[in-house]
């Protein structure tokens, strides 16, 4: 299954608009590919309101859906319609050209940076999370691959050292020793359908976004027992990328191009913004 056509037929979506984007962009700003427009939004990191169009889809962008902030302070974006990873001036916008070479990972979904700086990519269409040495490196090995992994999108580094995939199309959460693609085991699975994104929250739990059931989803960080579903989209939303903030959860409903946050307790869902947000794909903020 190819996640971007599944996730696509799931609903209309909405244009982005224009905002106003001349201000540079500060820490704790929220950055949103829109896989819909092919460009990505700028938010307020407090209120959570639209700013503008930080990148727009004149730079080649088709489909962008993973995006991470390098050491190297540049805004680093997945392409999956052109199978690229392109950088970005992280205060501008400005294009960068690429990270990467063109064509060494096939339909990438998510990005991270390793402890190292290592940059690792997952790739949909190959079923697997290539790692590259450093941010513009050539391909330095798979972090992860087989072991059921089919359609790997979301990553995130735990505080053991290891690599958490969200295994959609396995509808789990799996660990890889990152280095040396070492599978470390299945961590969670309670609740999950189409895992999509995952982060890890101060409070010692792992969340994660199940698309297909509207859920977001908490795990023990340590032991990945299951925890609650913590909360539901309204109106069938699908939630995708999230990312934890100091006020909170923040999640991207893909199928109605909304933006949400749960308050730390996780008792109340507040709508941030409706406007600006195309098929939100994946979040970042800005360190």
């Amino acid at each position: 299954m190819v996640r971007a056509a599944a996730v696509l037929a799931l609903g209309s979506l909405l244009p982005a608009t224009a905002g106003n984007a001349t201000q540079a962009a500060r820490s704790g700003d929220l950055f949103i590919a829109n896989i819909q427009s092919n460009t990505v939004g700028r938010f307020d990191g407090a209120t959570g309101a639209f700013v503008g169009v930080f990148v727009p889809a004149a730079v080649g962008l088709k489909a962008p859906t993973g995006l991470a902030f390098g050491p190297d302070g540049m805004l680093y974006v997945a392409s999956s319609g052109t199978h690229q990873i392109f950088r970005f001036d992280g205060t501008t916008g400005a294009p960068r050209g690429e990270a990467v070479d063109s064509g060494s990972v096939r339909q990438p979904f998510s990005i991270v940076f390793g402890p190292n700086g290592d940059l690792y990519v997952s790739s949909g269409a190959e079923h697997r999370v290539v790692r590259y040495a450093g941010a513009t490196g050539g391909v330095a090995g798979v972090a992860a691959e087989g072991h059921g992994l089919r359609t790997p999108i979301g990553l995130a580094f735990g505080a053991d050292g290891l690599l958490y995939v969200a295994n959609a199309g396995g509808g789990s959460v799996l660990r890889f020793e990152p280095a040396s693609g070492r599978f470390v085991g299945e961590f969670a699975r309670d609740s999950l359908r189409f895992p999509s994104d995952l982060t890890f929250g101060p409070d010692g739990r792992l969340y994660v976004s199940s698309a297909f059931n509207s859920a977001i989803v908490r795990f023990d960080a340590h032991s990945g027992a299951f925890v609650d579903v913590l909360a539901r989209l309204p109106d069938g939303g699908v939630p995708v990328g999230v990312v934890m903030t100091p006020a909170g959860l923040v999640v991207g409903d893909f199928r109605r191009s909304r933006l949400f946050r749960l308050d730390r307790a996780g008792a109340e869902l507040h709508l941030l913004s409706a406007e600006g947000l195309a098929g939100p794909e994946n979040i970042a903020v800005r360190p």
